[in-house]
Parts: structure tokens; sequence; C-alpha cells
């Protein structure tokens, strides 16, 4: 593949260097007005203290960030274009019933959420293929399609008459919406792992870089602001860039301001007000002013989802091990000036973010067997194919090579796992496949692509979400449960999360199931109204448009449900608006 020809040199410079919200304008309503919920009386949690507190406050590292970006040379502010051509219909089968059709793209490869825009439905060929698609989001029929130079297209966000993705390997694309010709392009960096966003006319993404060598060194974290590593469970000796925050003019293309971040972006950034959110790989929780890419905060806090902010505060899941060697997860609410976490909520054991148990899952096990075709070393330390994986020895060979080190194995429990991810590799995806695997336990290339996590959908005073293996509903302001559902399978055994995140459309919730079900759930008890059953997995959520629910599947299919009910409508594209914001507007 193309992209990976530039591997030699980026493994070369590290070898080195080691010793955009503008409403979219639709006919689509903006996110759907609905009944307010019951009110949920409950107490104030108090507010965590002591040690909990403590680790729960993360690490302040704005001052490190900024440092990080003073000191590190400019970055270049243009780049290659990638290529986009129309191609005939061949291999694409549309089958048609009387509540809906499907369509089977040529790639059985996992299907990414579509987006409904101008009552048209747009989607990816999938994460193995070059192709994207446009439909008549009414009857399936074929509109455009084109083919890229760069394979695994992401859900796109629209922008005016435009929509805008990334493509795992190795480009962001805009294109027209009414004909699917390129309106611009940027070839960023191998592989890009989120969606785009936009906000007021800016696209804003991430991508992977090297620095200058000529300006490479790490800034040292201010040990007076860090806590210990058997405090946080993350070493915070220092911060390398690895990564680019980046906007640009969703118009034109052009570059409006970059920022080094430490790693790749979890799912997408966020756009709220004036703020951009982005959520590293690592937990690390940036935020920066849309117009300039002014640093506001950063702190360093094991996110395990991209935040949810309303005017109550910020709302995400975190890693909250506690030390125990238990590997948990919570919901936590963060004063958004201060970052002071107000309460934790639905603590629980989470193996769906231990590495140990989602390497030998069967999603990334299935997840390594189509990547290799891809030119992908199987994930979990993998790299660009370099050998080994995280299983192997693959890794600590390698670093022992560059170090000198006495030879290790990885079952040596004595290898200090994120440390030497962070000082040793000499392939940037391993670096980034580990960082990942140590925060959220997945570290597949597509596995990191698809990530979405436990986020929250936040509804008039209450959070959804899903942790695993159950679907959570907590009071927004003081965090106590509402309701909990369990959701059908084997956690351990499949690996990820059982059920995607909730949507909301017509006053119901629904989720997608990996065994292939859309449920469709009453928010005030989680009871279930309606299911429909597909036949094939499902990791991706669904959205739902003018009483039609459309879903992309693990097989490589594209299924429209015909609901009759025109009141399941405005949840149109991936985080509910082109800012996923993953907010439910109410009158």
């Amino acid at each position: 593949m193309q992209r990976r020809s530039f591997v030699a040199v980026l493994l070369l410079a590290i070898v080195v260097n080691a010793g955009c919200q503008r409403s979219v304008e639709s006919n689509s309503p903006p996110l759907a007005e609905r009944t307010a919920l019951p009110d949920v009386a409950t107490p104030q949690w108090p507010l965590v203290t002591t040690l909990h507190a403590k680790r729960l406050a993360g690490v302040d590292v704005r001052v490190q960030v900024t440092e990080m970006n003073s000191h590190y040379s400019p970055l270049d502010a243009t780049f290659r274009s990638g290529q986009v051509e129309s191609i005939a219909f061949d291999g694409v089968e549309v089958s048609k019933s009387e509540n809906g059709f499907t369509i089977k793209l040529p790639n059985q490869s996992p299907v990414p959420t579509p987006t409904i825009y101008r009552d048209r439905l747009y989607v990816s060929g999938g994460f193995s293929t070059r192709e994207y698609y446009c439909f008549d989001a009414r009857t399936g029929d074929m509109i455009w399609a084109v083919q890229l130079d760069d394979d695994g297209p992401s859900s796109c966000v629209p922008y005016e008459d435009s929509i805008i993705f990334g493509c795992e390997s190795c480009t962001i694309f805009a294109l027209a919406a009414e004909t699917g010709e390129l309106r611009w392009s940027h070839w960023l960096g191998d592989p890009l792992l989120s969606m785009p966003t936009v906000v007021d006319g800016r696209v804003f993404t991430v991508y992977p870089s090297v620095p200058s060598a000529a300006a490479a060194s790490e800034v040292p974290v201010d040990a007076a602001d860090s806590i210990t590593a058997s405090e946080m469970a993350q070493p915070s000796d220092s911060m390398t860039p690895t990564h680019v925050a980046a906007c640009f003019d969703a118009q034109t293309g052009a570059t409006l301001w970059q920022r080094w971040i430490d790693s790749d972006c979890m799912t997408a950034p966020v756009g709220v007000e004036d703020d951009l959110f982005v959520t590293s790989l690592t937990g690390t929780l940036y935020r920066f002013g849309q117009p300039d890419g002014d640093i506001k905060s950063a702190m360093q806090v094991r996110a395990t989802s991209i935040p949810v902010v309303t005017s109550n505060g910020l709302y995400l899941t975190r890693r909250d091990d506690q030390g125990s060697g238990e590997i948990a997860e919570c919901i936590a609410l963060h004063d958004p000036s201060t970052y002071k976490p107000q309460y934790i909520a639905a603590r629980r054991s989470a193996p769906y973010l231990d590495q140990a148990v989602q390497q030998a899952a069967g999603y990334s096990t299935d997840a390594a067997e189509f990547e290799s075709s891809n030119g992908i070393g199987g994930g979990f330390g993998g790299g660009f194919g370099s050998g080994g994986g995280f299983g192997s020895g693959g890794f600590f060979a390698l670093a022992d090579e560059l170090t000198g080190h006495a030879p290790r194995s990885d079952a040596d429990e004595s290898n200090p796992l994120m440390a030497s991810a962070d000082t040793f590799s000499s392939d940037p995806l391993v670096r980034t496949e580990l960082q990942a695997a140590e925060n959220i336990g997945l570290g597949n290339v597509s596995t990191l692509q698809s990530f979405q996590g436990s986020r929250v959908l936040y509804w008039d005073g209450r959070l959804f979400n899903c942790m695993g293996d159950q679907i959570v509903c907590t009071s927004a302001g003081s965090g106590e449960q509402v309701w909990r559902k369990q959701v059908d399978g084997d956690l351990r055994q499949v690996g990820g999360h059982l059920a995607s995140p909730p949507v909301a459309a017509g006053g119901f919730l629904f989720v997608t199931t990996v065994e292939g079900a859309i449920l469709q759930l009453k928010p005030e008890s989680g009871e279930v109204a309606s299911t429909h059953q597909i036949d094939a997995a499902l990791r991706f959520p669904p959205v739902i448009h003018e009483g039609r629910i459309y879903v992309g599947t693990q097989d490589g299919r594209v299924v429209c449900i015909d609901t009759g009910d025109e009141s399941l409508s405005g949840w149109p594209m991936w985080g509910g608006d082109a800012g996923r914001r993953n907010v439910v507007l109410t009158e």
C-alpha cells in the first residue's frame, strides 16, 4: 500500500531522535425535541476525597503541553492531495422490502455509522475498502460512488454542500455532497484513528507526525504537579509529541492552526461553543480554543471515552483501578473550568478495558486477521507489519535491541509496559497501540478506529451509556443509579462493548448489540419497547431520520428499517450533530 512506503522514513526519524459549530444546513431538524424526563430526586453525592480524589483529579499537564508546543519546531502547514475517482456501481446489491432495504457492499468489512444529510445516506465502504457511497435515504437507490486512493474511510460529517471524512490510511477528504467530486484533501499521516468534527466552518482532526530531528527532546513534567504511578497507574515522566490536533477551513482546507499532543485522538474531537475537547488514547483530556488553538487546559485523567459537556459540567468515563489490581471504570462529573471531580458513579469491574482479556477475545483476533491485508502487523505492538506483536516478544525484542537492555520476555513482570512504549519504540504505530491497550484495553488499528467506549448520552438531567455489558442510567446531578439493564453475550469471549453508545429519537433510546439487535428502550425504565433483529453483529450506533433506522453491520452491509413512526427522528449522524456533542435538546 502507498502509505507504507513512508514507514521507513518515519522509523529512521524516530530512531535518530531516540537517544471545525456552525449549524449544519440540513433539512433534518436539530436534535429531536421531546417531553422532559421525570425528575430524579436524589441527594447530591459528596465530593470524592483523600487519595481517591487525588487520583481522580488527575495530573494537570497544561504547562508541559504549552512548553512542548513552544519547544518543537513549527509544523508544516502544507500537505499533498489525495485522489478520488468516480466508479461504476458494480458489486453493490440493494434489496428492498416492505419495511426498508439492505445494501450489500462489495467488501465484507465493518461499516461505520452512516450519515443522513438532505435526504441522502452517506456511508463508508468499510475498514478494508477505498470506497465511499451516496444513496437515496428513502429508497436505497444508488446516487454516486467513488474510489479513494486510501483505505479505511470513517463516518462523515456534513458541512454546507460537502461531506468530510478521514481514512485510516491516511487522508482527510472533503467531497461534494451532490456528486462525490473532490473539494479538497490532505494526506496527513498513517494511521488516522478518529472521525473529523466540524464547528463554525472549521474542521478538527488529529494525525500522527514526527517532530523535527533538530528540535526533538522530551519536555520533563514538573514533579511537584505529579502523583505517583501507583496512585495514578499511569506514568507521567515526560510528554512526547507524537500527534497533531489540527484545524482546517471547512470550505477550502486551508490550515488554521496545529498543536502537538501526546497520542492519537479517541473517537472524535468534541466541539462545544468556543471550546474543542480532544481526548487522546492515553486518557489525556485537552481543551483548546476553537478559533486559535489556545491551550486552555490539559489533564491526564485516564479518560476511557470522549466527554459530554453541558452547562452543568463535563461528563466522561474514566479508569478507576484504585491501585488494587482490579481494572475498573466509572462515570465522573467534572467542573468544566477547574476539572475538579464532583462525583464518581456507576463504578464497576471492567474486563472490557483489560488488555490481557481483550487481546484474547474474538473482537481483537478477528481484527488481526483482516488487518493483515492492510500491511498492519496484527495490533497490540504489531505496528506496521514489523513483526511480533505484544504477546510474541517482538516489541520487547525491538526495545532491547535499541537500548542494549538484556533480553526480556513479555511475561516478565518487571517489564514497564508504558515506559517501554513511551521510550523505546522505533515504530510509531507500536507506541500508539501499546498506549491505547494500557488505557482502554484494545490495540488493533481497526478496533481503535471503531472505539467508542462507554460514552454517555446527556438527556434532560440523566446520563445513559453502555459500560461493557450493561446499559446504565444515572442522574446527571447526583450520579445516583436510576436503572441498569444487562446485555446478552459473553463479555470476555466476544470482546469490546456488547452494545453501542445509546442514541435518542422520538422519546426513546436506541442501542445496537453485538448479537445483532437494535433495541428501542424506554428512557424512564430501560424497558424494551421494540426489538429489530439483524442477522449480523453490530458495533456502531444507528442513525435515525423520519421514522427510519439506519445501521452499518460488521459484515459489510447497511440496513434501513422503516418503522412507520416519523416521530422517530433527529439523530442524523454519529454524536447527533457535527460537533459530536451527544446531547439531547428538550423543550
